[in-house]
């Protein structure tokens, strides 16, 4: 079977992009567990950084063959063979040696050695590894704001590529076309021809004349009818066809004009036949125009047209709350800022207007910077709540609740002064009326152990209809990417309110 490709909308410097996503999307499940892989074995720093290249084994890429099978197979020896008929013959071994033996000692490129491989770019790395993930609950839409387009069917054109062509509505132009045409051109044809008759027909032993005007269509062919009976005596005509084809009345009505033009074009007058010379030529070209009412032409050709139809676009902000004390160790920031990474990604790969507001917190908190959040080294004690005061101050001074979809995360090892605790479930109390979610992570502390803190935080989600999500037992990059897998599931199924990997 002939596949046609079209390959115009590729880009000049990437003709086989279409081909490459086919074998991408054919070892995707492969793809995206190197994916993970990676984010678990590389600094956060250099999670997609330059891509990644994906070895894919050699047996999986060959493409099928098809032999054609022959009859029965014949077996000949040929004179000057050292076999016989049945004789095994062992396959060379591998390595220099080149010498026969049972395959043992063959080299590596002897084996389905994994050396074609897949590479995928740092764009094509975030958007598989946050394919279908999105933020839960973005209900506040703003079109005033809108960013993203649609696009959406707006009507029809004359001009277009060839594959919006709307064959439905261009057939129906033409044949609306063709029956006005051919209607207009019949009508001239037989009042032509009718004043061709009456020029002829009065030098005859009976004159008759054809009158059209004020006739309906049957009268119209019963005179005809009559006129060709008459002119020419004994003729038969197919009545039944003469009713339902107007070639037909035309035809019998030409018959009749040539059958005077045999017998009395001879007598007319000179100013007689320079009129019937100008009908005859106005005829070929009348006939000419009605053989061209219903052929295709460029002016039926009816193309849909699509058109950019702005869409609401919800506006989010995601607060990202750190702990940075001395008792954050720095395997613990490590995890910590993976988990960060990955969720500031996501928010740029996957929405147009997104606010990300980086808070770092010892006993006290401030809003930092992109690189500082990520790459500095404060120290200190801990209060927990001092991260969310700061929240709340933000929101107050700079995103109306009525606009913005307000989500915050927070990762902490879970040390914090006992009275803290009781503080931060007032503070949640005022900030989750006004937040979509609330993400915790607990990091540093082995799967299975739970901190008073985390405690606070799953007894807050309990009674907030699990607002609060919550993550515990995160030691490694390979958690953190487990616990933000678990908090924006694939395909939008809600988030899992809590989430600890499994005790080693």
């Amino acid at each position: 079977m002939t596949v046609i490709r079209d390959r115009r909308e590729e880009p000049p410097n990437d003709k086989f992009a279409t081909d490459k996503q086919r074998f991408r999307d054919r070892y995707l499940e492969r793809v995206r567990k190197a994916i993970q892989d990676d984010v678990a074995n590389r600094g956060f720093q250099d999670i997609g950084k330059d891509g990644i290249k994906i070895p894919i084994p050699k047996e999986t890429t060959r493409e099928p063959i098809f032999h054609h099978v022959g009859g029965n197979p014949k077996e000949r020896v040929y004179p000057g063979n050292r076999y016989d008929v049945g004789d095994k013959i062992l396959k060379p071994g591998g390595g220099g040696g080149g010498g026969q033996g049972n395959g043992e000692g063959a080299s590596d490129q002897d084996s389905d050695a994994q050396d074609d491989f897949i590479w995928i770019n740092e764009s094509e790395y975030l958007e598989i590894l946050f394919e279908g993930r999105s933020l839960p609950d973005m209900t506040k839409l703003k079109a005033k704001s809108a960013k993203t387009v649609d696009r959406e069917h707006s009507g029809y054109t004359t001009k277009g590529p060839e594959h919006r062509l709307d064959t439905d509505k261009t057939d129906k132009k033409r044949k609306d076309e063709e029956m006005i045409l051919a209607k207009g051109a019949e009508k001239r044809i037989l009042e032509n021809l009718a004043e061709q008759f009456n020029i002829l027909s009065q030098y005859g032993e009976k004159a008759q004349t054809i009158e059209l005007r004020g006739k309906s269509k049957q009268e119209k062919r019963d005179l005809i009818l009559n006129i060709f009976q008459h002119v020419n005596t004994g003729a038969d005509v197919n009545t039944a066809e003469l009713s339902k084809s107007p070639e037909a009345v035309i035809s019998i009505l030409q018959q009749s004009v040539d059958t005077l033009n045999d017998r009395l074009r001879a007598k007319v007058t000179a100013d007689e036949e320079h009129r019937l010379g100008v009908l005859e030529t106005r005829l070929q070209d009348q006939f000419k125009g009605r053989s061209k009412a219903g052929k295709l032409r460029e002016e039926h050709l009816v193309y849909e047209y699509d058109d950019d139809v702005p869409r609401p676009n919800a506006k989010a902000v995601m607060f990202c709350q750190m702990d940075v004390s001395a008792s954050m160790e720095q395997e613990d920031k490590n995890a910590a800022k993976v988990f960060f990474w990955l969720l500031n990604k996501f928010l740029k790969e996957k929405y147009d207007e997104v606010d990300v507001v980086f808070i770092a917190h010892t006993t006290t908190a401030k809003e930092v910077d992109e690189q500082t959040f990520f790459y500095g080294q404060e120290t200190g004690g801990t209060i927990v709540s001092s991260c969310l005061e700061k929240t709340m101050e933000i929101i107050q001074e700079r995103y109306p609740v009525s606009e913005w979809n307000i989500y915050s995360a927070q990762a902490s090892d879970g040390d914090n002064w006992q009275g803290d605790n009781f503080k931060i479930t007032k503070l949640m109390d005022k900030l989750l009326p006004i937040l979509q979610a609330h993400y915790y992570i607990e990091v540093g502390k082995p799967a299975g152990y739970e901190s008073d803190l985390f405690m606070t935080y799953e007894t807050i989600s309990s009674r907030n209809n699990g607002k609060v999500h919550t993550a515990s037992g995160i030691e490694t990059p390979s958690d953190a990417l487990e616990a933000f897998k678990s908090f924006f599931p694939v395909g939008g199924a809600g988030p899992s309110s809590s989430y600890s990997p499994s005790p080693a």
